[in-house]
């Protein structure tokens, strides 16, 4: 082999107190704690409900609908942006005004109330976080 292509190949091999058996094992038994606690979360998201909007729901729900309420969210801001605007097309020295299809004001009050909404939503969550207890014990 030539010189330089042998100096662009890297050798390792594991060090003499790194046993890669035992590194491997206990990667193995993390990932397995890692799945228990995981499903342990999940029991306890399905079980704490709250309140929200007059409706009961589970931590898990609630997860769900803070997640479509920012999307939601920035598709008002989207739509609040275009509503700020009229479009306008100037064709054959006089000027086409398209109106938009929801007003600004309409807009504005839609996006202001999806902002309250998410971060209702999120102080419950958040109080949630506090008042959950996960089952789970480290074997």
């Amino acid at each position: 082999m030539h010189a330089s292509k042998q100096s662009r190949i890297a050798c390792r091999r594991p060090g003499a107190d790194f046993d890669v058996a035992k590194a491997r094992e206990s990667l193995r038994t993390i990932e397995f704690k890692r799945r228990k606690l995981n499903s342990a979360i999940q029991k306890a998201n399905f079980g704490h409900s709250m309140a929200f909007e007059g409706d009961s729901v589970n931590l898990n729900e609630a997860l769900e609908l803070r997640k479509a309420l920012n999307e939601r969210i920035g598709e008002l801001h989207t739509q609040v942006t275009s509503a700020a605007y009229e479009r306008v097309i100037y064709k054959e020295g006089r000027d086409i005004v398209q109106e938009n299809e929801v007003s600004y004001a309409d807009s504005v009050a839609q996006l202001e109330a999806a902002r309250i909404s998410f971060r209702t939503l999120n102080r419950e969550i958040r109080k949630a976080a506090y008042a959950v207890v996960v089952d789970f014990n480290e074997e």
